[in-house]
Order: structure tokens, then C-alpha cells, then sequence
């Protein structure tokens, strides 16, 4: 009886251990039937192309995490460049801002010959790089949108939930993803 799943902040690893396999085919199974799948940080790592074997459990987003290896690379402010005008979750929204970042995924096209690419809808112009070298999160995509089967997807990288003026965003996305923006 639910429209949309959301999946927030914390271990993209670790939801998959909680969720285990059967957990993590459920969840495909309800976005293959219409279901939404909203992630935020740890929620985007989670369904993208698996990049350890608890989070290939689930992957329903074509999407791959950049230098994974340096997934703790910070937090803070990061500046955001929203490149697609036609997304109404981002209508209204200045072309830049800044949002909280605490180590989200770092997201490039996944090339899966089974899945649809998504939609590149916003970019890291920042660059956050306490634990990581310096240079590879600016341009990266950090906000998509796609479909599986029948249910839409949206991955934040960023934290628009926890950054003031941006909330209407994570509305938004719950809303598009349940089919009622």
C-alpha cells in the first residue's frame, strides 16, 4: 500500500546488509511494479551498478560510483550546477546552490546494457576532498532521475533534506517518483 521507498544517509553497504538479498529483491520487485525508489548519500550508492557484493543485490540504477575508494572524502558545503531545466523536482530552483555534502556517491553513466540511462540532472561544481585527492568530484553527477520497469528513481548525492530552502526538492522527488508530479 505504499507509493515510494526512500532510503537515506548512513552506509550504502550496510542497508544492504540489513536489507540482505531476499530484502534487496523486494525492493527491486516494488519499483519493477510502479513503485518509487527515492536515495539520499548512502540511499544513491545503494541501488547503482554494485561496487561490493551486498550492494549488487540491487541495482536498478545505471549508474556507476566514481573512485569509490575514496568514498569518505569529507563534509561540507558543496556547490551544485542543476544542468537539466526541465525536471519539475528542480523547477524554481537557482542554476546554482549549495548544499550539505557528508560523503555521498560521486555518480557517472554505468554503461549496463539492461538498464536505461538516467537523467543528469544535477553536477558537483565543488570539489570536497579532505580524504581523497583533489580534482575528480567537480562535474560528476550528483542528482538523477530514472525508470526501472515500471517505477522511477531519483538519487541525490547531497543532502536537500538537511539543507534550508532545498526541502521542497526531497518533496518533489517523492512526489515524481510516485508518479504524481
Amino acid at each position: 500500500n505504499y507509493d515510494v521507498v526512500m532510503f537515506p544517509g548512513g552506509s550504502g553497504t550496510g542497508e544492504a546488509n540489513a536489507l540482505q538479498q531476499t530484502g534487496c529483491a523486494k525492493v527491486e520487485q516494488f519499483v519493477a511494479r510502479g513503485g518509487g525508489y527515492v536515495g539520499t548519500c548512502a540511499g544513491a550508492y545503494l541501488p547503482a551498478l554494485g561496487y561490493n557484493k551486498p550492494t549488487s543485490w540491487l541495482q536498478i540504477v545505471d549508474a556507476q560510483i566514481i573512485d569509490v575508494d575514496h568514498w569518505d572524502r569529507g563534509t561540507g558545503s558543496a556547490q551544485i550546477h542543476l544542468v537539466n531545466s526541465t525536471n519539475v523536482i528542480l523547477a524554481g530552483f537557482p542554476e546554482y546552490l549549495w548544499a550539505h555534502y557528508f560523503n555521498g556517491p560521486l555518480l557517472g553513466p554505468g554503461g549496463s546494457a539492461s538498464l536505461p540511462d538516467y537523467e543528469q540532472d544535477a553536477v558537483f561544481v565543488s570539489d570536497i576532498h579532505d580524504n581523497a585527492p583533489a580534482g575528480i568530484m567537480p562535474g560528476t553527477t550528483c542528482m538523477t532521475t530514472s525508470t526501472y520497469q515500471s517505477g522511477k528513481c531519483v538519487l541525490f548525492s547531497f543532502h536537500p533534506e538537511l539543507t534550508p530552502g532545498l526541502e521542497q526538492m526531497d518533496v518533489r522527488a517523492v512526489k515524481w517518483s510516485a508518479g504524481k508530479l
